[in-house]
């Protein structure tokens, strides 16, 4: 019986890792090599598999994310006997969800609820040491060709709200997971920071805004690469400056 897992996507992947299945994994898209360890021999899955092709592997299950398999794709999976997990990330919320079921599909449910717990508790840690201090506007620029900033629907931005700091639109100005918007409508909404998260080639050039600009490493800040409580804390003390010596971040 198939026991191996392939996952379609980066998110898939690193909870994979995180959850303690690496061992398991035979294939992973290839967009997410950097989230396996070096020594892990793992193959790389194609856009859409074919039933033949996670059969070589011995794969059971497959974890995509949401919309990312074609219905007559996951169809032909499903009749060859591979069990599809599909998850959707588009909040921290659904992430700690995904673990539970993630464990749960793997035959390790206890592993799925203790990273979801801990994970959540340590978020809360971190949340709740910012709850007395001013909580700054912020506006996160993801890339500039157009002027592109981080939206409500996304992990990234639930990370922001649980360092402390709060969206410089409201939720009705900016409710996907990106906003487009002008550099001068962005410098009339003067927000306290901008944080420069930007992976493309624009990247090389400084933003040139009449704002407080904070270059951060994206593989660093930007999950799942980085990891999400040390984000977190970093975000932290980037928007509460001394306030470091309340950081919370215990799982226990």
């Amino acid at each position: 019986m198939p026991t191996r897992v392939a996952t379609l996507s980066r998110w898939p992947t690193a909870l994979c890792v995180a959850l303690g299945f690496e061992g398991s994994i035979a294939l992973v898209g290839a967009d997410s090599r950097d989230l396996v360890s070096a020594e892990a021999t793992v193959g790389v899955i194609e856009p859409v598999p074919s039933p033949e092709s996670l059969s070589e592997r011995g794969v059971g299950t497959l974890v995509a994310e949401t919309g990312s398999l074609p219905p007559k794709a996951r169809a032909a999976l499903e009749d060859a006997g591979v069990a599809v997990l599909s998850l959707r990330f588009e909040s921290l919320q659904e992430v700690l969800d995904a673990a539970i079921r993630i464990g749960a599909a793997l035959g390790a449910p206890e592993a799925g609820h203790r990273w979801s717990n801990d994970t959540g508790r340590a978020l809360a840690g971190i949340s709740a040491s910012s709850y007395d201090r001013r909580r700054p506007r912020v506006a996160v620029v993801v890339a500039t060709d157009p002027l592109t900033i981080l939206g409500y629907r996304s992990v990234l931005h639930d990370l922001v709200e649980v360092a402390g700091a709060e969206h410089v639109l409201d939720h009705a100005d900016a409710p996907g997971p990106t906003r487009v918007l002008s550099a001068e409508r962005l410098t009339a909404l003067a927000p306290d920071l901008v944080i420069d998260l930007r992976e493309d080639a624009s990247a090389a050039t400084p933003l040139r805004l009449p704002l407080r600009v904070e270059r951060l490493d994206p593989t660093r800040i930007v999950p799942p690469g980085a990891d999400l409580l040390a984000a977190t804390s970093r975000l932290f003390t980037l928007f509460h400056p001394g306030g470091e010596g309340r950081l919370t971040v215990s799982t226990n």
